[in-house]
């Protein structure tokens, strides 16, 4: 790549970090006021991924602690969002299953989510249709990019 290019790329994603960190902060200040941390949140979308099951499959999905993981699954029990079930095979285990009240919340959170930065509502039919285009090619070409090492579990997320 020529210097020019790379130079290029560089102001396009400052671009592109300072909308993105603005929405970030957006949405967690949305997310606060629904009364959830983001841990809660990302807790909510694996449940609403997943069958009602046994709490080690969240466990296992998230890759933390069991007693990490329950004060989270506490607080939204608390919230009304999920209840925990006895299993009928084994007393000791305890299946979780997201409420009504609890696809109501994922509902709102979907809806904050999937509110776009209020910068891209100011660009003009043209522009948000390359910005479409380039974001379909970055998504494309980001599997063979050797740029970003892989994903570590984490053994414990700082709790919220």
């Amino acid at each position: 790549m020529s210097v020019e290019h790379d130079r290029l790329a560089r102001h396009a994603w400052m671009g592109l970090r300072g909308t993105l960190e603005a929405h970030v902060q957006a949405t967690k200040e949305g997310i606060q006021d629904l009364g959830m941390s983001p841990v809660m949140v990302e807790t909510l979308r694996l449940l609403m991924e997943l069958p009602t099951g046994a709490m080690s499959q969240l466990v296992d999905r998230l890759g933390v602690d069991p007693g990490w993981d329950t004060a989270v699954v506490d607080r939204l029990e608390a919230r009304g969002d999920v209840i925990r079930l006895l299993s009928p095979v084994d007393r000791r285990v305890k299946l979780l299953e997201v409420t009504d009240g609890g696809r109501r919340t994922w509902r709102r959170l979907q809806r904050l989510l999937a509110t776009p930065p209020g910068q891209l509502k100011q660009l003009t039919r043209d522009e948000l249709e390359a910005l479409v285009r380039i974001g379909e090619h970055l998504a494309i070409i980001a599997p063979r990019s050797s740029a970003s090492p892989p994903r570590r579990r984490r053994a414990r997320p700082a709790a919220g």
